[in-house]
């Protein structure tokens, strides 16, 4: 059965990763940003604070020359306050890696230049308990893409911002320092 979504009898389909003993989430659009222009950083300021958890939907290429990583900062935070663990796979191999004391964030990879014009980085992150002061916000994500130097590949990340400060702005940028792609979607999302 598939990790995304999973049937049960006389139930509905679960999104990944929630549903309580309705099945299902209550999920709230706080702001999309399609680009009609190339960017370096996509940033989600003043998020309202009356939600449980966030997701960030991205769909997404670079102009780095292969496949490129995206950077996630809370708050506007640049120091070596994140820490993150990865696992990719593509075709038979899989590689486990992590790190600690980071400058950002890792959420997942996304499709550069050396990938067909169509082909977009897909990406689902949890950002988990990300108003509560008496621990530090986690995140979850799962991301994936076709085609380009890297061929065909699925991740799953995780990591932590090692602050108890409540997430008020999310910046998004490329770690090779490349720009975000016309038509690139991000979206932010309230989860109660």
């Amino acid at each position: 059965m598939s990790p995304l979504i999973s049937t049960f009898a006389g139930a509905g389909i679960r999104p990944y990763g929630w549903g309580g003993s309705s099945g299902s989430a209550n999920f709230t659009l706080i702001s999309t940003q399609v680009l009609a222009s190339t960017a370096t950083t996509v940033t989600f300021s003043s998020i309202p604070q009356g939600f449980k958890h966030l997701q960030l939907r991205v769909t997404s290429r670079t102009s780095a020359a292969a496949t490129d990583t995206i950077s996630m900062r809370f708050n506007g935070v640049s120091t070596a306050s994140y820490s993150y663990h990865q696992l990719y796979g593509q075709g038979t191999s899989v590689v486990s890696t992590g790190g600690a004391s980071q400058t950002s964030l890792a959420p997942g990879d996304t499709a550069g230049s050396n990938a067909a014009a169509s082909i977009f980085g897909a990406l689902v992150c949890d950002i988990l308990d990300y108003t509560n002061t008496s621990k530090n916000p986690v995140f979850r994500s799962l991301n994936g893409s076709v085609g380009g130097g890297a061929g065909n590949y699925v991740e799953l990340y995780s990591g932590g911002y090692m602050s108890a400060a409540a997430v008020s702005s999310i910046v998004l940028s490329s770690l090779a320092a490349a720009s975000f792609q016309i038509g690139s979607r991000f979206s932010l999302y309230g989860v109660l």
